[in-house]
């Protein structure tokens, strides 16, 4: 009889001393330190449709030796800023291509000669970079001795974006930004004279879509 009674005892000891599975759990988990959320090591910001980004051009560009499919670079030369954000700085490059050449013409049936390029990527000093498409908004050669009559569109058609820029017709490498079937192209200002943009060229391009990157926070 003592005998049931120590092991009853003893039985109900131990069922008062072992913890429950939820007072465990609950005491593990005030025992484990907090999870600490990270912040974010980018965000992503979307340039509008139509924002204007100013280049310079890194090597020459010419109707007379350029083929359609030649890549080319440039360099941004002031920040595009959305809101609170630089989200392409200076000093990003921005990729593009030739993508329609026409020498021009000599003789009785004199043509000046034309470029058509597009612009298809950026990628920031950070190391960013985003698909991007634009055209060409606005030309000046790097020196202000020739002519850089501005005139810009879309496949649309041309429309008068400018002015005459100073100079004499009679050197001009780039004489207008024209509009025509394939997109913005760059006509030269003089018939019989090819297109050339030069290194070192100044050129705005407008963005045809929103262009998304992402950026540091």
């Amino acid at each position: 009889m003592s005998t049931c009674f120590f092991l009853v005892f003893l039985a109900a000891c131990t069922q008062q001393q072992a913890p429950e599975p939820a007072q465990q759990q609950a005491e593990q988990e005030r025992s484990e330190p907090p999870v600490k959320t990270r912040a974010p090591q980018t965000v992503r910001v979307t340039v509008p449709q139509g924002t204007e980004i100013r280049l310079t051009l890194d090597s020459p560009i010419s109707s007379a030796s350029s083929q359609a499919g030649d890549t080319f670079t440039a360099r941004t030369t002031d920040p595009v800023v959305v809101g609170n954000r630089v989200a392409i700085p200076s000093g990003s490059t921005v990729h593009g291509q030739v993508s329609q050449v026409v020498p021009a013409k000599k003789g009785l049936k004199e043509k000046e000669g034309l470029l058509t390029l597009s612009f298809d990527k950026v990628v920031t000093p950070a190391g960013f970079s985003a698909p991007m498409s634009a055209g060409i908004a606005s030309v000046a050669p790097k020196s202000t001795k020739k002519t850089a009559g501005i005139i810009g569109g879309s496949a649309a058609g041309g429309a008068l974006l400018g002015k005459i820029l100073g100079g004499s017709t009679k050197d001009a490498a780039v004489g207008a930004v024209v509009g025509g079937a394939i997109g913005t192209g760059i006509a030269a200002g003089t018939k019989g004279k090819d297109a050339v943009i030069p290194a070192g060229s100044r050129l705005t391009i407008a963005l045809d879509q929103p262009l998304t990157i992402a950026v540091k926070p």
